[in-house]
């Protein structure tokens, strides 16, 4: 075989062994069906369901959004615009945290319990002291009662 410039070389044998060919089509759809389910199936599991809580309901009502999409910084600087909502969740927070477990920090209700906690907590620790009453009727000296009598 001669040939003048490009020539193009087709094997009529193939270059690898038969057993290395690839597979038929109706071998190949069972393993192309399991694959696909597989697939499916990973991609409908969802790591962290969402939060239909009634401390959620209020987080939304307020125009908080969704928490659970939401990072806790985001959170952080909505609650802490709004004051009495921090302070509204705070004691349903404690009772929901006492039964919650080892992943409801990373939930949308954990993260927006953990964040109002922190800022009611914040809040009370700068909030000034309330007045001070004295109710005690006690009056003190400088000079001891009865010492003018001893003095004489």
């Amino acid at each position: 075989m001669s040939c003048s410039g490009t020539c193009v070389v087709f094997h009529t044998t193939p270059p690898y062994p038969k057993e290395l060919l690839p597979m038929s089509l109706f071998s190949r759809t069972p393993f192309i069906l399991t694959v696909g389910l597989a697939a499916t199936l990973l991609a409908g599991c969802n790591t962290t369901p969402e939060s239909h809580s009634e401390i959620v309901k209020q987080f939304k009502a307020a125009g908080g959004g969704d928490p659970d999409k939401a990072d806790a910084q985001g959170i952080s600087v909505f609650l802490s615009q709004r004051l009495p909502l921090d302070k509204q969740l705070a004691p349903e927070c404690v009772e929901r945290a006492k039964t919650a477990d080892s992943n409801w920090t990373s939930t949308g209700e954990g993260k927006v319990c953990v964040t109002a906690s922190q800022i009611v907590a914040t809040a009370n620790f700068f909030a000034a002291p309330a007045a001070f009453v004295n109710n005690d009727q006690r009056t003190f000296s400088a000079v001891p009662p009865g010492y003018e009598k001893l003095k004489k």
